[in-house]
């Protein structure tokens, strides 16, 4: 698993025309899974991240909600990137739905989902990208 997600890793972070090779691994390695390794948060962390930096927000949102039907258990870094990705595409409401629900399922005192927690990198984020607009 970690020799796939460093491939995607290098696609995502070379230049936004290679996203698409990224994703295509992706779909290659979720027809084979069942013999080979599973993908699992990193994998989707790094096409998050990809589409976000390549300001491809709609592939992002894609990705994101493949995770989701494919029940990844996606972590605080995932979280971070999607986050990352809406706000860096301009979906500011998106963006702050995201984090409120995602604040939301936490709850207050006991979490109400097995949702990762935001931490200090998911605010900064907020502010980093709020400021740069």
């Amino acid at each position: 698993i970690v020799s796939y997600n460093i491939v995607v890793d290098g696609l995502a972070s070379n230049s936004p025309p290679m996203m698409r090779h990224a994703e295509k691994i992706l779909e290659k390695w979720l027809a084979v899974q069942k013999q080979g390794p599973r993908v699992d948060a990193v994998t989707f962390s790094t096409l998050l991240k990809g589409y976000g930096r390549a300001g491809e927000t709609d592939r992002a949102m894609r990705v994101w909600e493949r995770a989701k039907r494919l029940r990844i258990s996606l972590d605080t870094a995932a979280y971070n990137c999607y986050l990352g990705a809406l706000l860096r595409g301009g979906e500011l409401r998106e963006a702050v739905i995201f984090l409120n629900d995602w604040i939301e399922q936490c709850g207050s005192v006991q979490p109400r989902t097995s949702s990762p927690i935001p931490n200090h990198a998911s605010f900064s984020t907020v502010i980093h990208e709020l400021a740069g607009n």
